[in-house]
């Protein structure tokens, strides 16, 4: 007979959510001490209290400023392909459908803007040079 799932929600008794807090914060550096052995991986671990006390694991062999000093170094210069494999054509589709906008509606505009100030001249080429402003 497996456990029961608890909802996830706030527990809203106090001494009791700093019970559930202690156990788990233990349960998480325990895990990421394995997952530091098994892998040997550098791995630090950080966990603010709802009392703002700072709570901090890294693996034996590093300390939590190198390894945030690594991450800092590292994560600003890291593309992310996956993130750039679904943005880019995304973006490339929504700048066709611009282009294609302008190209429809850029007479019309020029051409309204023309009505409402005569002392403005366009002609149609002027028309694709217009930019949409929000």
């Amino acid at each position: 007979m497996g456990r029961g799932k608890i909802e996830m929600k706030k527990i809203e008794n106090i001494s009791s959510r700093q019970v559930t807090f202690s156990k788990r914060r233990s349960g998480l550096f325990k895990k990421a001490e394995e997952l530091s052995v098994l892998c040997d991986a550098e791995i630090g671990v950080i966990v603010f209290s709802n009392t703002d006390r700072l709570y901090e694991f890294a693996s034996s062999k590093s300390s939590m400023e190198k390894i945030v000093d690594r991450y800092n170094n590292s994560s600003h210069s890291i593309e992310h392909p996956i993130v750039e494999n679904i943005v880019e054509p995304e973006l490339n589709s929504l700048k066709v459908e611009v282009a294609k906008l302008r190209k429809a509606t850029g007479l019309s505009v020029a051409t309204s803007q023309k009505k409402r100030n005569p002392k403005i001249e366009c002609t149609s080429n002027d028309s694709e040079n217009l930019m949409i402003l929000d």
